[in-house]
């Protein structure tokens, strides 16, 4: 808006104003000089007047010049405005539930800030008028046209409601954020332990504490903030190399437990967590203990951020780590080509594992099916024996049957022969089954034997002899061709006459 413009909405609200306060004059001026008398009428007169004045005044100021911020100016909740006169700085406007400036800081109402500030207390209109709104959203700016508020260019990409990056334009505005905001950033050329060239994309969970020193005395203060804490990601990320960085920054934040530790059990140890704890140089307590609602160590580089650009960092985060331009690609596949061949090592040695188990229960299972099937060949053999045995002895199967182990014990030692004999019928008839052994019985009279064993006798006599013989005269006959002296063929030697 142009200075022609701002005089013009002056004048318009000076002039709207003041026709209540022309005629409060007026009806003085016949009070004193006696023209009117009737003091009653003029004292109701005056309030209607006064109470009309002050209504116009207070919409005159809400709807005019607020949102021109011409000697008024509306601050929204959880913002803050900075007032210059001349250009040069004047004040801090801010409209914060719960909080107030002390030393151009902000502090909570009710607390002291480390014992050096006073408690804040409601304006002088506030307690006399009642007008809440007066030192809540509607400020009064200053006089016009000497104090103004301050305007500057601003931009910043902030996070959306399913976490991802959301970039604003550029903008001219007139207030800054104090409630804690979530900025986005993507820091290029930062290298690992083997000079990989990486791109972070860094997520801030930041507060503005000072207005005054975001943006009197400090040139850019969310640019200056991450260049500030560049140098240290830098350092944090050269540690380690890719891969380990990829799963080092997979960690989880836990719960804290007390929130008026410095340290705290149950944080998990992510990337942005220990590029936090190295920024609050935390001397007694590891990185994964950090608490980030308690204020900054006094010494560390979060209070130098806080005094120096006015930013307090409540968290950080690293959302993405990936290499740069066309090294991301060929990066990707040899680590998901290194991935895939672990993990085919790992299902190769569990399948190892599984099959010498598997072996390993077949062989047992082998084992203990021998064991069974030799107990159950020597249950079976003592059977036969012991049928063998009691039938030599003349003892029918049916009386056989009542008959203990004990007793035959007692038969055994008495007729020890026969029971080694049938042993040996029983071990007999085993090699039979098996075709180990071949028995030929006959009856023998004198020097004759058995025709059937004769037969077979003479058989297996003359087959093998026959063989005997072919064997002999092949082998003369392999003599004789060697003796053989080769025959000269003189064909083509003749003398030709």
């Amino acid at each position: 808006m142009s200075a022609k413009e701002e005089g013009f909405i002056v004048l318009k609200s000076f002039a709207l104003i003041l026709i209540p306060m022309v005629l409060i004059v007026i009806l003085l001026y016949s009070l004193l000089t006696g023209v009117i008398t009737d003091y009653l009428l003029i004292g109701v007169l005056l309030l209607i007047l006064s109470l009309v004045d002050l209504a116009l005044f207070l919409g005159v100021a809400y709807f005019w010049l607020a949102p021109n911020n011409l000697f008024f100016t509306f601050v929204e909740e959880g913002t803050a405005v900075v007032v210059l006169t001349n250009q040069a700085y004047k004040k801090t406007l801010i409209s914060f539930e719960g909080h107030h400036l002390e030393n151009e800081f902000l502090v909570e109402d009710g607390e002291f800030d480390d014992g050096n500030h006073s408690v804040a207390k409601k304006g002088l209109v506030q307690k006399i008028l009642g007008l809440m709104f007066i030192g809540k959203g509607l400020h009064y700016l200053g006089i016009w046209p000497f104090d103004r508020v301050y305007y500057y260019d601003f931009i910043w990409t902030s996070i959306d409601s399913e976490g991802k990056p959301r970039p604003h334009e550029k903008r001219t505005i007139s207030y800054i954020f104090l409630k804690k905001d979530v900025y986005w950033s993507r820091l290029s050329n930062i290298e690992d332990k083997e000079g990989l060239p990486l791109t972070i994309d860094v997520v801030l969970t930041m507060s503005v504490v000072s207005p005054f020193v975001a943006l009197m005395r400090t040139d850019r203060w969310l640019d200056s903030v991450i260049n500030f804490i560049r140098a240290e990601i830098r350092s944090e990320i050269a540690k380690y190399k890719y891969e380990e960085l990829i799963n080092r920054n997979s960690a989880l934040n836990g719960k804290k437990t007390d929130p008026h530790r410095s340290c705290d059990d149950g944080i998990g140890k992510g990337l942005g967590d220990e590029i936090y704890g190295r920024l609050n140089s935390y001397p007694d307590c590891p990185v994964a203990d950090i608490n980030y609602e308690v204020v900054p160590d006094e010494d560390s580089d979060l209070r130098y951020i806080e005094e120096k650009f006015g930013v307090r960092i409540w968290k950080i985060g690293i959302a993405d780590i990936n290499p740069e331009g066309n090294l991301r690609e060929a990066t990707l596949k040899a680590y998901m080509a290194e991935k895939e061949a672990n993990a085919q090592r790992i299902a190769a040695e569990m399948n190892a594992h599984v099959v010498r188990i598997t072996a390993d229960a077949e062989a047992d299972a082998i084992k203990k099916i021998g064991e069974a099937n030799a107990e159950q060949q020597a249950e079976t053999t003592f059977g036969s024996v012991r049928r063998a045995f009691l039938k030599g002895l003349g003892i029918s199967e049916e009386e056989a049957k009542d008959i203990t182990n004990e007793e035959l014990m007692s038969l055994k030692e008495v007729w020890v022969d026969d029971w080694r004999e049938a042993e040996e019928m029983v071990k007999l008839k085993i090699k039979v089954d098996n075709k180990a052994y071949i028995h030929i019985e006959g009856s023998n009279k004198g020097e004759s034997v058995s025709p059937l064993a004769e037969a077979m006798v003479l058989s297996e006599y003359f087959r093998r002899n026959d063989t005997f013989e072919e064997k002999k005269d092949e082998q003369k006959e392999r003599k004789r061709e060697t003796r053989k002296k080769p025959v000269a063929d003189n064909t083509d030697f003749k003398k030709t006459e």
